[in-house]
This record gives structure tokens, sequence and C-alpha cells, in this order.
């Protein structure tokens, strides 16, 4: 899924005439794994690349086909 930058400023803008559909969107998105806004995007980016995150952040764990490395693991 690739969210547009339309949808994400709609979302952080209260005032957007399409604020409401784009809170909706994102709390549909958030039941899945509990990823906050940012991390669900580093977890698309990576998957959509080498399928790798180096991060302390445990929430990447279950992550279908993500694989998360502790920064010391890292050569």
């Amino acid at each position: 899924m690739l969210i547009e930058n339309d949808v994400i400023f709609a979302y952080m803008n209260e005032r957007d005439r399409n604020h409401e559909k784009a809170e909706v969107l994102f709390q549909k998105i958030r039941r899945n794994y509990e990823l906050t806004f940012f991390d669900s995007h580093y977890a698309a980016t990576a998957l959509s690349r080498d399928r790798i995150i180096i991060s302390m952040d445990t929430a990447y764990d279950d992550i279908p086909n993500l694989n998360r490395h502790e920064p010391d693991e890292v050569l």
C-alpha cells in the first residue's frame, strides 16, 4: 500500500476538509500491527528494498518478511 502525501497532510491537519477520512484510514492501519505513523513508513521502505531494518524497536518483529537487526549487530 502506498499512501500519497495528500492523505498524510490531511491526517496531520485537523482543519483539512479530508481530515476525518484520513484519520479513519490510519486508525484501520494501526490495528494491523500497532505501528506508529512513522514506524509504518520505515517498515514499508525496508520491505520495498532489502527487507532489513536496523532498529531497537521490537514492534518490527511482528511484521512478516521484515528482518530487524539491533544496531550492535551491524558490522
